[in-house]
């Protein structure tokens, strides 16, 4: 009888450990998950704002650019622009752009937290400059 009792009492902790180790796997998956998430959500909307930005410019006629600085009314982000004006090759368009003598360079880039750091999103349009 005692043997047995020595059995079910090594069972109950082999049990228990089985236990203790499926739970911490399952709590590590979520919480991980829930950081790429998160990650992803940052992601996005730093991706949303720096294309917003980007049509923006496209659609008006400013030619400024933006120092980067801190986003209002988004969460930790920062963001800037740089407007090049560079001169139009005869190769960089086909066809050819007529009665256009300059093309501006717009770059935008917004930067976003993660957990390993900030990282940043780069967009860069050309816009056709007509004299």
């Amino acid at each position: 009888m005692r043997l047995k009792r020595g059995y079910i009492m090594l069972e109950a902790l082999m049990a228990g450990g089985i236990v203790t180790v499926g739970l911490g796997t399952t709590i590590t998956l979520i919480a991980g998950s829930r950081f790429d998430s998160s990650t992803a959500a940052r992601r996005a909307e730093a991706s949303a704002y720096a294309m917003a930005l980007a049509d923006s410019v496209m659609s008006s006629s400013t030619t400024t650019a933006l120092p980067f600085a801190e986003v209002p009314d988004h969460n930790s982000l920062k963001a800037g622009m740089v407007i090049e004006e560079t001169p139009l090759m005869a190769s960089a368009s086909i066809p050819p752009l007529q009665s256009s003598s300059r093309v501006h360079k717009i770059v935008v880039t917004v930067e976003y937290p993660t957990g390993q750091g900030r990282q940043q999103i780069v967009v860069e349009r050309l816009r056709r400059s007509v004299p």
